[in-house]
């Protein structure tokens, strides 16, 4: 790519505001994929990932490679977060959806990651549905909040209440970034990426810097020399598949797909559904 990121806050008026007529999607007037496609791939990817959290070793070849293609799902739902506000005939019944689903999902979700239920004290993380349903109220704040001050409160009371969330604040940002450069995918793509490499870089960095200070960042961190590095580099590895998702969302074409209501409920219902089935074989069936 020509563009950096310096280069997003140039022409905004143009993103804000796009011309009649005009079709957001990267792809329009093309035959790719539609809305649809897009989600299913998400929804697949999302079960490879969790799949290898349950029961494959993140630092091993297959680890990788399935928490790879499990970044594919994020960013797609981010995406269609943007999308959903500008496309979803009633705003309110979306956002209850939305909000009711995250609160479906916390039980799930937290048994899949501890094998136990949430207390009083000990509650969070929270299902990525969570993160989606406040990056949905940090996008209609932005857009129908005409008080600056409150507007500025409200997306930043989404992304700090984001934290407890799978995804959390950074989910919330790439909203906001989709959003803010709707109509532009190739300034949509430069600014995810400037996220994407940040998130990919920030942890070899961390470790470079207590290294150069003298810090035995293994021991640190409570694991052996070899494991410490693998998970790192790993790690690091895996964050590079969040670039799957632009790849994909380059041919989308603006159409919904088939599917209708069935397909629609489908997308809400597999997320806490496949999350207690895997918790259920992780904790009692495989203990």
């Amino acid at each position: 790519m020509e563009s950096t990121c310096s280069e997003l806050g140039e022409n905004r008026n143009e993103i804000s505001q796009p011309p009649e007529n005009f079709s957001a999607a990267p792809a329009a007037g093309k035959k790719g994929l539609t809305a649809s496609a897009l989600k299913s791939i998400a929804i697949i990817a999302m079960i490879i990932d969790h799949i290898a959290w349950a029961f494959v070793p993140t630092a091993s070849v297959l680890g990788v490679v399935m928490h790879g293609i499990g970044r594919i799902t994020g960013p797609t739902m981010f995406y269609f977060i943007a999308e959903g506000y500008r496309y979803t005939r009633n705003k309110n019944k979306y956002t209850l959806r939305l909000g009711i689903f995250a609160v479906i999902s916390w039980l799930p979700f937290y048994y899949f990651e501890f094998g136990t239920l949430p207390s009083l004290y000990s509650f969070s993380p929270v299902g990525v549905i969570y993160t989606l349903f406040l990056a949905h109220i940090a996008v209609r704040s932005r857009h129908e909040l005409k008080n600056r001050l409150l507007r500025i409160l409200a997306i930043a009371a989404a992304i700090g209440l984001s934290s407890i969330g799978d995804w959390g604040i950074i989910g919330v940002i790439m909203v906001l970034l989709f959003d803010g450069f709707y109509g532009n995918f190739k300034k949509q793509a430069i600014a995810y990426s400037c996220i994407v490499l940040l998130i990919t870089v920030m942890p070899l960095i961390s470790v470079i810097a207590m290294a150069l200070s003298g810090v035995d960042v293994a021991e640190a961190f409570g694991l052996a020399q070899s494991n410490f590095f693998d998970a790192v580099i790993s790690t690091s590895i895996i964050q590079l598949g969040q670039f799957i998702p632009l790849i994909l969302l380059r041919f989308y074409d603006g159409r919904l797909g088939n599917g209708g209501p069935a397909l629609k409920w489908f997308f809400y219902i597999i997320y806490p559904v496949h999350l207690l089935i895997l918790g259920l074989l992780r904790f009692v069936v495989f203990a």
